[in-house]
């Protein structure tokens, strides 16, 4: 799991959501896929990068349950350790540029 700037507010309190103490911080993952049902492409031993939701918490668990519409691939020849903190990164860039900087695909 990677450790990113909300989980370190989350830790002091100082997020605008607080989890319920004791928690389990970690909101980015990357693993393989152990169990799950239908969710599309992914299939059981599939390398994944996955996000738990923005006011969830659990990603530093040994294991977690994610939604399969916040779970994507990863290529084979990708380390999962590269992987660990690309989704707040990503939604936060995505945001900056298509919100905010009113940028879209036409």
């Amino acid at each position: 799991a990677g450790i990113q700037y909300p989980d370190a507010l989350m830790a002091q309190g100082l997020y605008q959501y607080r989890p319920t103490l004791p928690y389990v911080p970690g909101l980015d993952v990357t693993g393989i896929v152990l169990k799950g049902s239908s969710c599309g492409t992914l299939s059981i031993g599939d390398r994944v990068f996955g996000t738990t939701p923005l006011n969830g918490v659990g990603g530093l668990a040994e294991q977690c349950v994610l939604n399969c519409n916040t779970v994507w691939k990863v290529p084979d020849h990708v380390p999962l350790s590269h992987c660990a903190n690309l989704g707040r990164n990503y939604f936060a860039a995505n945001h900056s540029l298509t919100t905010i900087g009113e940028i879209h695909n036409n």
